[in-house]
């Protein structure tokens, strides 16, 4: 399914500090080590009893050991305060955070797949819209990200491109972004049909052949078990690519 949508604007330049890294992630994240739990808690630690040692010092430098206080000095040196209070406070959140996030880490579980496809095969008859909005971005990128939103595994699943690049681009560069934006869903469409065909006559012959058959025939399971390599070498050979 795509839909496509024009809006002005003008050109982006491109993004410093962008994620350059082409590795994927992991699927499942690692599991923290005690030393990292520990060091965890030194850092708020650390950090609560520097704020603690620099406020001390602070008042005693400015208002206790001062003769020469002012109205204007006070209010300006408890505003001060007040800031780093609150950078400090919000780096603590951050360390808290953090910390808490470690420890979901440690306990946290993987969920099997069969329960997975369980759950949304019969408790969920809803569908999904994943939106990619795309405003004079490459065109590479947003077929990358084509791709990773329709090969998810997911039940009525609707892939929507928004392309909001100027309508009326004023160079040839912008131009030739629009015209390739506006071309890759049905690209995509193109090359999907293929293996969408073979597969879903498979799926179909084969919920015939387990119609009223509690055991399977050796030629349909041999028959699954290539449609199933067919699947994984066309993954790996679009990966590759």
């Amino acid at each position: 399914m795509a839909r496509i949508g024009d809006a002005e604007g003008g050109d982006r330049k491109h993004q410093w500090g962008a994620e350059t890294s082409t590795q994927p992630l992991a699927i499942m994240h690692g599991k923290p080590s005690p030393t990292r739990v520990v060091l965890g808690y030194v850092a708020i630690i650390c950090t609560v009893i520097s704020w603690l040692i620099y406020m001390i010092t602070m008042i005693l430098s400015l208002f206790v050991n001062n003769p020469s206080l002012t109205l204007r000095f006070v209010v300006e040196g408890v505003l001060y305060m007040t800031i780093v209070t609150t950078l400090i406070f919000s780096a603590l959140v951050y360390l808290v955070t953090r910390q808490g996030a470690l420890y979901r880490f440690i306990r946290h579980e993987r969920v099997p797949r069969a329960m997975l496809d369980d759950h949304f095969a019969h408790n969920y008859n809803k569908g999904i819209t994943v939106l990619i909005p795309s405003y004079v971005e490459q065109p590479k990128v947003v077929e990358k990200t084509i791709w990773s939103a329709a090969l998810q595994e997911f039940p009525d699943l609707a892939v929507v491109l928004l392309i909001d690049d100027p309508p009326h681009p004023k160079n040839d560069e912008a131009r030739a972004i629009l015209k390739a934006s506006r071309e890759l869903m049905p690209k995509v469409l193109a090359e999907l049909a293929a293996p969408a065909e073979r597969f879903t006559k498979a799926r179909d012959e084969t919920a015939a052949a387990f119609a009223d058959q509690m055991d399977a025939r050796r030629s349909v399971v041999a028959r699954c078990a290539e449609d199933y390599r067919a699947a994984a070498q066309w993954l790996e050979h679009k990966a590759d690519t």
